[in-house]
């Protein structure tokens, strides 16, 4: 006999906006957090002058991260037309801001996308985040901001809404799934902020991920929150199975970031490429 499935109420609902809010506003609640590897690359590669044998022999000591480093670094985003067989050649080939992205990638994808009984929730959210990072990561070059910002922002965007899945997945069995995905979305933001600044990213970042949907409301960053905002609405454009790209695309953000027609057409002619790498790494 097949169980029926939970039915929404407002006791319930209301039940699991209040367990939202607590996990919010708990300093206890544990948080994801990233390998302790990951962790001492990030910091190592945010010094311009690190001596790269130290990123090799660190990469050494993870074996898993080290085959994600090499199977990335050959994917169509980063491959120059040869293959990279070494974490020498890759460091090397790829630079550091390279090497922090596809680091920071890897961890997420391992230790935050990955919600039982929410996997095809989880992997859209995933596969939207890395089209903003990387759609986000052109606008940036072209408007000459910061590109590793741009592409953190856009990956880590909607990194509140696995957290939050999973956090409230032990109250599944009498909620309604739909009641739960209402509550993660009215949340995934500023849970997304909270988990910025947990891994001591830097703080500009959750500025920015905060006002992605009202980018104008900030007067610090609001290029890169309108970068962030317009790099969203192109994902889910892009991602749409049943929409093509627009061929004259307006957006009100467009404007803010002063971007001229030619511009706009460069950044829409590289969706069948961000779409490539995004299914190869999804």
């Amino acid at each position: 006999m097949t169980t029926a499935p939970p039915v929404a109420t407002p006791a319930t609902y209301s039940r699991i906006v209040d367990a939202a809010r607590s996990i919010l506003q708990s300093d206890d609640y544990p948080l994801p957090i990233l390998p302790e590897v990951s962790v001492q690359l990030m910091e190592l590669t945010a010094n311009v002058d690190c001596d790269p044998k130290d990123i090799v022999d660190l990469f050494k000591r993870d074996p898993s991260l080290t085959g994600h480093l090499l199977r990335t670094a050959n994917s169509i985003r980063y491959n120059s037309g040869q293959t990279v067989t070494s974490i020498q050649q890759a460091v090397a080939r790829l630079g550091l801001l390279r090497i922090r992205e596809i680091v920071m990638l890897i961890s997420i994808q391992a230790n935050v996308f990955k919600v039982a009984g929410f996997e095809k929730d989880v992997r859209t959210s995933f596969e939207k985040s890395l089209t903003t990072a990387a759609f986000s990561q052109a606008i940036a070059r072209l408007r000459r901001l910061n590109v590793e910002d741009a592409f953190l922002c856009g990956l880590l965007h909607d990194i509140g809404r696995p957290v939050l899945l999973q956090a409230l997945s032990d109250i599944r069995d009498d909620a309604a799934d739909d009641e739960i995905l209402d509550v993660v979305e009215e949340f995934r933001i500023p849970m997304a902020c909270k988990l910025v600044l947990w891994w001591d990213l830097p703080e500009r970042l959750a500025t920015i991920i905060q006002h992605q949907q009202m980018p104008t409301e900030t007067t610090e960053f609001d290029q890169q929150a309108a970068i962030l905002n317009l790099s969203i609405d192109l994902a889910n454009i892009a991602l749409d199975g049943d929409t093509q790209m627009p061929e004259n695309f307006t957006h009100p953000m467009i404007g803010v970031l002063n971007l001229y027609p030619d511009d706009v057409a460069h950044v829409l002619a590289q969706h069948t490429e961000i779409l490539e790498w995004v299914r190869s790494a999804t």
